[in-house]
């Protein structure tokens, strides 16, 4: 990815029904109630955007709904976008655990950057929001930070987000709170 020429919010989805009270399919598992309120609190914050893009999954696309209905636009779903679940691959089975998620990590950020080079084709110099899973944004944000030379920021908390533009990836809303903190 030469450059960044866009404004990329990346949204990891706001809190969700934990896994251990879901039974349904993990696509399907929708936010918590608190959940609901922090994707609200993230519209006000975030405030309009050229245009929103989710992963499929239901929690993500809950998450984004205010900020599309605020900004009168469509949310477009990206399969790029879905949760990294380590699945090993047919070739992958002699690989240590380690390097089984680091060939998993880099299979996650190639298919990131691919959407990405997609979306700002078609969304130079605007504020392009995108959704996806609190596992997947990482590492698309360690592979722009590295890419492009720039510092990692602060993790981020659900209701926070990563705004990237071509010379900073800035952490913005809620941040986690390291071991030192408070």
């Amino acid at each position: 990815m030469p450059h960044v020429n866009a404004a990329l919010l990346f949204i990891p989805h706001t809190e969700s029904q934990p896994c251990s009270t879901w039974t349904g399919q993990e696509d399907e598992r929708p936010l918590h109630p608190r959940g609901l309120e922090q994707a609200v609190q993230l519209a006000t914050a975030i405030g309009p955007v050229d245009a929103v893009y989710s992963s499929p999954s239901r929690r993500c696309v809950q998450t984004v709904e205010p900020l599309a209905a605020v900004s009168a636009t469509p949310i477009v779903t990206l399969d790029e976008l879905r949760e990294a679940a380590l699945r090993p691959g047919g070739w992958d089975w002699w690989l240590d655990d380690a390097m089984r998620w680091a060939l998993h990590g880099a299979s996650v950020a190639s298919r990131v950057m691919t959407a990405l080079h997609s979306i700002q084709g078609r969304h130079e110099h605007e504020r392009v929001a995108l959704c996806s899973h609190g596992n997947t944004i990482p590492i698309a944000i360690a592979h722009l930070a590295t890419h492009h030379g720039i510092e990692l920021p602060a993790p981020i908390d659900r209701g926070g987000w990563y705004e990237v533009t071509d010379c900073a990836i800035t952490a913005l809303g809620t941040l986690l709170k390291g071991p030192s903190s408070p």
